[in-house]
């Protein structure tokens, strides 16, 4: 998979090659979604996407730095995943391996320019792995890309947060909704105090299309229910108060245009009445 079989997240992809293809990549990413939305494999095409010498920026998914990437077998790409130690019933990313993973970005790459390291489940980190891997975070060698795989980011330390760029990835797995990047998007817009010219850029899309429309509030109000379970990122952000008034005003849009009000109406009004 390359960034251009994923789909519903044009935006974030876009910033990602523009930072490759400007050498303004940052040296830590924290990629955060539900668990249902697949980041080690969006981390994997980003990694493509820094490495691979035919298609900068891009990827092409079949040269040896791509298939090795793939493969989890490139020597310049660590992966680091939690495991349950003997007597224990949860996993944990632990301190040996974080100190293992430091210590291999200290040694300069052997086959291009770049160490990457990708932590799948940092939300379970111990605490000593942490502050462990905050010293590389405050003083990153040259050529560094960390890239932190969460559900939850708001467990992790904020000395860890403040040196991340954070990367909200939406579900584009098969089967997924191609409305549901669009509908998450505007969520966390929305609950952001977004400018309403952007948002309704956002929705320009719909148009006049009743069947889209409500395929698109069903993702709004599917996102919604993540965020009401503690599935979402930042869900912090979103009182329950919040969320339930949010959902009235999509059930309101939607009884709207089965009365067939204009649909555009329907669904601007609704984004007025949830933003305030």
């Amino acid at each position: 998979m390359i960034f251009s079989d994923i789909e519903n997240n044009d935006k974030l992809i876009n910033d990602l090659q523009t930072a490759i293809n400007n050498d303004s990549v940052h040296h830590a990413y924290i990629f955060e979604g539900p668990g249902s939305v697949d980041k080690k494999s969006f981390a994997k095409a980003f990694t493509k996407a820094l490495l691979c010498q035919k298609e900068k920026g891009k990827g092409c998914g079949i040269c040896d730095v791509c298939r090795k990437t793939q493969n989890e077998n490139h020597i310049d790409v660590t992966f680091l995943e939690g495991t349950v130690a003997e007597g224990r019933h949860h996993k944990s990313v632990k301190d040996e391996g974080i100190e293992m993973l430091c210590s291999r970005l200290q040694k300069k790459p052997f086959e291009g320019d770049r160490n990457i390291a990708i932590i799948c489940d940092a939300d379970i980190m111990s605490a000593r792995a942490a502050n462990r891997l905050l010293k590389t975070l405050e003083e990153p060698p040259l050529g560094t890309v960390i890239m932190l795989l969460s559900e939850n980011p708001e467990v992790l330390p904020k000395t860890i947060l403040s040196r991340c760029v954070r990367c909200r990835v939406a579900g584009y797995e098969e089967g997924a909704s191609p409305l549901k990047g669009k509908a998450e998007e505007t969520v966390y817009m929305l609950v952001e105090k977004a400018p309403f010219y952007k948002l309704k850029k956002n929705i320009d899309f719909i148009g006049k299309d009743p069947d889209k429309a409500g395929e698109f509030l069903d993702c709004m109000e599917e996102t919604y229910g993540e965020l009401i379970r503690g599935k979402g990122c930042r869900s912090e952000l979103f009182e329950k108060e919040y969320i339930y008034d949010a959902v009235s005003a999509i059930e309101k849009a939607k009884a709207e245009i089965r009365k067939k009000t204009s649909v555009d109406y329907a669904v601007k009004k609704m984004i007025l009445e949830i933003g305030g």
